[in-house]
């Protein structure tokens, strides 16, 4: 048990490091109420006031509250990183300046005019020289308006915006997905019955 408790002290000291968010907030929730409930179950020890089994049905009564926490936080975390990526797309977005001009739809029009190596070319030129009328007309709408495949838009997309508006919190979140999933996994692994054999899982 020691160990995980330890586990869950290094996770929170890695999340402090972590700039302010709505889903930085609601891991250190969960991370603080893994820790509470680490160190409950693990005081629960055998006294001369109580026996084994009395001890055994607490921890396992705790650890099914537990996984039912769990459950709540997983679908919390997961609508909360969903709502993160999308934040941080808009921002990019309005920083490499993507959004559609009074031209847009005739750029369409004139791009899926074109035969595919010019229409790549077109968007290419875009990219490099930052028009941005041009990118935001190609890239901000379904691939079937612009004439390019969802494959070659996605791309594109990504390239545009690389260059004009990096994500700058992409390493941020990779950090505190691999904290939730090391959270939870912990969670799991302190949520197995006392009873349960060795080796069966949640």
């Amino acid at each position: 048990m020691a160990y995980r408790i330890q586990t869950i002290n290094a996770l929170i000291g890695r999340l402090d490091n972590l700039p302010d968010s709505a889903i930085k907030g609601k891991v250190a929730q969960a991370l603080g109420h893994v820790r509470r409930e680490s160190n409950l179950l693990w005081g629960l020890k055998p006294s001369a006031d109580h026996s084994d089994a009395f001890n055994m049905t607490v921890k396992n009564n705790e650890a099914t509250k537990m996984r039912d926490r769990l459950v709540k936080t997983r679908g919390e975390l997961s609508s909360l990183t969903t709502g993160y990526r999308s934040e941080q797309l808009a921002a990019r977005n309005l920083k490499a300046q993507l959004t559609d001009g009074p031209f847009s739809a005739e750029i369409r029009v004139l791009a899926r005019g074109m035969d595919s190596a010019q229409r790549l070319a077109f968007i290419a030129e875009a990219i490099k020289t930052g028009d941005t009328q041009v990118a935001a007309a190609m890239l901000n709408c379904p691939a079937l308006l612009s004439g390019l495949s969802t494959e070659q838009s996605a791309l594109y997309r990504e390239a545009y915006l690389e260059k004009y508006a990096p994500d700058s919190g992409a390493d941020d979140l990779r950090e505190l997905e691999m904290i939730i999933t090391t959270t939870l996994n912990t969670a799991d692994s302190l949520a197995v019955p006392t009873s349960a054999p060795v080796g069966s899982t949640v």
